[in-house]
């Protein structure tokens, strides 16, 4: 993989949040939905979080906590579930909860009125059917995460405009992204929380503010400091009042990490010329969605949260001009409530890009 190359889908990857809000706006779905049926959102996100976990089979706190790695905050416990079952689309078991019929049929038309607001969508068909063209094809011969085969039980088999396909397609390559990730820093001996802390660190975080702050809606201020302790012990950062550093060691450990990501990730993604028109066509994507809102609607809202849409990838750092999702788990998908942040080019990610447009005359300075 070229430097070039590897810039430019990371590029592309990095769009991922903003395209899944930007289609769907952001939480209101989940809100409207919620609220047809009197329930909050967040306890709504809960039944689908726990049905992307378990495929509608029994879930325990303990199974939930371990299918949202990075988050710390979420609200997984049974006073969140006690709604749900006075609702009648929840059930207790011996050990935790069970989702009824009556919760399979609530997440169906969940996925209905998602697959709805995608069709209302004014965007350019022909830019979506050509970006569909080149994902879904990727999205299908990955290996299926069990997530992914949830997802695609409660989408349905119905047609499809270009906008869902690709809609799903990029959910599904989220999700494929962090089951990458979270192989790599589990072999790596760290923790979610712990990976989270280093990645915002690694990507700028230099105060222990700035750290609670870019993980605000994962970890609690208390839980980010623990965090930043256990990492200084293991001598990954140094703590200096409120400087953090990263060591060199750890920096190269975190390198290493997102790389050999990239490498099963990135595996069946176009090259060169077909790769830099996919990188364009979102760009263009993306922005048109922001302006094909409904009236009323808000292009930049939070995107759905661990369970929709979840902008998977390695935890990479946050940037306030992205969507980001509420605390706990009152939202549905990518980038977000219980998964990895968006990643984002690095440095040499972007002069690659910025040398590659101006003049081949870079290259040296590229690969240097």
């Amino acid at each position: 993989m070229t430097d070039l190359d590897r810039a430019t889908r990371r590029a592309v990857l990095a769009e991922f949040p903003t395209f899944i809000a930007r289609c769907t706006q952001g939480h209101a779905v989940l809100e409207a939905v919620s609220e047809r049926h009197e329930l909050a959102a967040h306890t709504l996100g809960l039944l689908h979080s726990a049905y992307l976990a378990r495929g509608g089979n029994p879930v325990t706190e303990a199974i939930l906590r371990a299918s949202l790695p990075y988050a710390t905050r979420s609200r997984l416990g049974g006073e969140h579930w006690s709604p749900l079952i006075s609702a009648g689309v929840a059930s207790v078991t011996r050990d935790g909860w069970t989702i009824t019929d009556r919760g399979i049929a609530l997440l169906e038309e969940l996925y209905r009125e998602i697959r709805s607001e995608l069709s209302r969508r004014r965007a350019a068909h022909a830019l979506a059917g050509r970006l569909a063209g080149v994902f879904e094809p990727i999205a299908e011969r990955v290996p299926a995460t069990p997530r992914a085969l949830a997802i695609r039980r409660l989408w349905g088999q119905t047609s499809a405009t270009p906008l869902e396909n690709l809609y799903r397609a990029v959910w599904e390559l989220s999700i494929y992204r962090d089951a990458c990730f979270r192989a790599e820093w589990e072999r790596s001996g760290y923790s979610g929380p712990l990976i989270d802390a280093l990645t915002q660190v690694w990507q700028g975080a230099a105060t222990i503010d700035d750290l609670v702050s870019r993980l605000g809606t994962k970890q609690t201020r208390e839980t980010a400091i623990e965090s930043v302790r256990s990492l200084s012990e293991r001598g990954d950062l140094a703590w200096d009042a409120d400087h953090l550093q990263l060591s060199d060691a750890a920096r190269t450990i975190r390198s290493e990490i997102e790389d050999r990501t990239d490498a099963p990730y990135f595996e069946l993604w176009p090259t060169g010329a077909q790769l830099e028109r996919a990188r364009t066509d979102f760009a263009t994507l993306t922005r048109e969605l922001a302006t094909a809102s409904e009236p009323g609607a808000t292009a930049e809202s939070p995107s759905y949260g661990e369970s929709f849409g979840s902008a998977a990838g390695p935890p990479r750092a946050s940037r306030r001009s992205r969507p980001r999702s509420r605390s706990g788990t009152a939202s549905l998908g990518t980038t977000t409530t219980g998964t990895t942040p968006a990643t984002i080019p690095t440095a040499r990610d972007r002069t690659a890009i910025r040398c590659a447009r101006r003049s081949s005359r870079c290259r040296s300075t590229i690969n240097g």
